[in-house]
């Protein structure tokens, strides 16, 4: 309300006049307010003064007064300037309305360009909407809302949700006080997990990481990838929030009336990985990649639920169903020549998560539900379990004001003044929400207080949730051992540790379609002519994977030298114009003789003009090299090429 104090005889304004306001009459009687000038509600330069209060949960007319106070009793008196105003309150529209937010996961990507909606596939905008993404098979389902506006873009990270993308405005520029539920899936793009995936299909020689050719997947991006994942649970030294938990409380701040669903990423491959690829992707590799989505998707539900959100449809959302399994696949491989569609889930795939999300929320019940009166307090009991990094306790209501206290098992008291480095704590209109870090274990008192509820009370929802310290992964260690010829490999896991618990298996992955079991093992290689690059994956006691790659392996034949005539370690006189036997022998990795022509894949002096005839006899292979007499006086290198990929060179004199 605005008043304006005029003298009665000029009217001028009367500045620096205090003027007495209040609610006279109505469901806000004797409520206190706020002047624009100050405590004293003095007048301004122009005689005016404004006055603020803020209605409780009641509806209905209020009469308010605004009055000079000349003889200072506090109240309006016969002859003192006065005036009075009405306010009208009415019931907010309920909130109804589902707000979908994220990446490409949540867009529908992948789930067929045919279902793009329109807008969201041109040259300019390829947010890739699709009409069949979970967030349109959600909306209306089990008492769902059924208004629903999906703003999820493909390639969101957590900047995009208040900077906007491909011209579309910033996605959280949908919420309001009428969206009722919010899912949100991010984080992988600001992990780079979809170019780290193609780089892996793709491998260093098609992904512009040539130096690194004998290099594994994970030996590539292990590094990386898991300083980005802790980037995003790591708090900002102002805020104490990491980039997640701020995700979440800043979408619960503009929808103070929704239900917040986080949703997380599930695994690409089936658990025991496929031992000869899948989707060009090797089996250390895709185990690789999955324990990353497990490390990526603790990080967002413990973010999650230490900002009062819920989780639902983790990395197991797809089981039985993944890439290359024994089920139909919800996922699409690779699409075209790395077309982005590759490796997102396909329509059954968002069939599944809207089922799995469904599922999660109905077995999201709060702790408690507490009913509260005007002035009334309710205590609900609590476990706390041993070993805890954190228990958040949350409260949520319609309107008004609803304070929480906590009190641990010790007696200790924590309220909203409680300003402590151990407590995170945030308060709504409609929700309030502790955060305690490495909390007591034992049995909590969850106070909560109705400072300002309708008469009829109001419902409060008490969610408490609780997780363990994120579990540290194991690191791998191998090293090699190989035999004179280079084929058989003993191998170790000596030096491998778990930093926070024990290693309980060692397992080792050879691309020649082949594994071991332990801490030592011997392989005999046997695939000529590939690159064979052995991984180890250790396991630890809480499932965590570290990766490990030992040396590249190349497996050759033995070649034991030139045949007399032709000389190994020097120069081989001969006539020009004569004929040149070029003779050796060859085994295999087993030591067993080779035999077969196909093995010799090129032959030829490094100047035209020599006629060849290739044969294998008396347990030997020999090229008869007829030279021309224009040779004479001259020095050539013969050289020969075998299928696994190594030349052999003589040198010879021609008199």
């Amino acid at each position: 309300m605005t008043a304006r104090l005029l003298d009665s005889e000029t009217l001028a304004p009367a500045p620096g006049v205090a003027i007495k306001f209040g609610v006279i009459l109505g469901p806000n009687t004797n409520v206190g307010g706020v002047c624009n000038t100050g405590s004293s509600c003095l007048t301004g330069a122009d005689g005016t003064v404004a006055w603020t209060y803020q209605s409780g949960s009641q509806t209905g007319d209020d009469s308010i007064r605004a009055y000079l106070d000349r003889n200072g009793n506090g109240a309006a008196d016969a002859g003192e300037p006065q005036t009075t105003a009405g306010m009208r309150w009415t019931a907010p529209a309920a909130a109804n309305f589902y707000i979908a937010l994220g990446d490409s996961y949540q867009s529908g990507e992948g789930a067929g360009a045919d279902h793009y909606i329109d807008g969201t596939n041109t040259s300019t905008n390829r947010c890739h909407r699709s009409d069949v993404s979970y967030p349109f098979l959600l909306k209306g389902q089990s008492g769902l809302p059924n208004s629903m506006k999906s703003v999820a873009c493909s390639g969101a990270k957590i900047s995009n949700l208040s900077g906007g993308q491909n011209g579309e405005r910033p996605q959280y520029d949908a919420l309001s006080d009428a969206t009722s539920l919010v899912t949100v899936g991010i984080g992988g793009n600001d992990v780079d997990f979809a170019e780290t995936i193609k780089a892996c299909a793709l491998g260093p020689q098609f992904s512009g990481d040539l130096w690194r050719l004998n290099q594994t997947c994970h030996g590539r991006f292990e590094e990386k990838t898991t300083d980005l994942i802790k980037k995003l649970n790591t708090p900002d030294s102002r805020t104490r929030l990491t980039p997640l938990q701020a995700v979440y409380r800043t979408i619960k701040s503009k929808a103070k009336h929704a239900r917040v669903v986080v949703v997380g990423y599930p695994h690409l491959f089936k658990p025991s990985g496929n031992l000869f690829g899948c989707s060009l992707i090797w089996r250390s590799d895709q185990k690789w990649i999955d324990a990353k989505i497990d490390q990526l998707d603790e990080v967002i539900r413990q973010n999650a639920l230490s900002a009062g959100a819920e989780y639902a449809a983790g990395q197991d959302t797809f089981d039985e169903h993944e890439l290359c399994g024994d089920g139909e696949s919800y996922l699409n491989g690779i699409v075209g020549i790395g077309d982005v569609e590759s490796f997102h889930p396909n329509v059954k795939g968002h069939q599944q998560f809207a089922k799995r999300i469904l599922n999660d929320m109905r077995a999201n019940s709060p702790t408690a539900t507490l009913a509260i009166g005007p002035r009334q307090t309710r205590t609900q009991s609590v476990s706390v379990a041993v070993g805890q990094a954190f228990a958040s306790f949350s409260t949520t209501w319609p309107g008004s004001d609803v304070e929480m206290t906590l009190v641990a098992p010790s007696g200790r008291t924590i309220t909203r003044a409680t300003n402590e480095g151990d407590i995170q704590h945030s308060n709504g209109p409609t929700d309030e929400l502790y955060v305690v870090g490495t909390p007591e274990a034992g049995t909590w008192q969850v106070k909560v207080f109705g400072a300002d509820v309708a008469p009829e009370g109001e419902e409060v929802r008490l969610t408490v949730a609780q997780r363990p310290p994120l579990n540290q992964a194991p690191v791998a260690v191998a090293s090699a051992q190989a035999n004179a010829a280079g084929t058989t490999v003993v191998y170790s896991a000596a030096g491998s540790y778990d930093p926070d618990g024990t290693i309980v298996n060692y397992e080792w992955d050879f691309s020649d379609g082949t594994t071991a079991a332990g801490p030592t093992v011997e392989h005999t290689y046997t695939n000529i002519g590939k690159v064979d690059l052995p991984s180890l994956i250790v396991t630890d006691n809480r499932g965590g994977l570290g990766f490990a790659a030992a040396p590249p392996v190349k497996v050759t034949y033995a070649f034991d030298g030139w045949r007399p005539p032709v000389a190994n370690d020097r120069p081989t006189d001969t006539k020009a114009g004569d004929t040149v036997p070029l003779k050796w022998k060859l085994r295999d990795p087993l030591g067993r003789p080779v035999t077969d022509l196909k093995v010799i894949t090129g032959y030829a002096f490094d100047t035209a003009g020599a006629s060849f005839t290739v044969k294998f006899e008396d347990g030997q292979f020999v090229v008869l090299a007829k030279t021309p007499k224009q040779w004479a006086n001259t020095t050539k290198t013969f050289t020969l090429k075998l299928n696994d990929d190594t030349t052999h060179t003589a040198v010879i004199r021609f008199k």
